[in-house]
């Protein structure tokens, strides 16, 4: 059994990719606005800028940059 005969049509990973890395991006901006609750609205503003538009150049940037691969437990 092999990972084609598991997953046959995989044309939905790099939108899955780029998805679950959009989502914990948009997460950490969360976390960085709540830590910044206190500071100026011009802070939070340029951390969900910075979060929102990041998210928007994801997928390009992901179809563009190699990929990182981390090293497999050896069976």
């Amino acid at each position: 059994m092999n990972l084609p005969t598991l997953l046959p049509d995989v044309s939905w990973l790099p939108l899955a990719d780029a998805v679950m890395k959009a989502t914990l991006l948009l997460a950490s901006a969360a976390l960085a606005a709540v830590a910044l609750r206190r500071t100026s609205a011009a802070a939070r503003h340029l951390v969900w800028t910075l979060a929102l538009v990041s998210a928007m150049v994801l997928p390009a940037l992901s179809i563009a940059l190699p990929r990182w691969r981390a090293a497999a437990w050896p069976s």
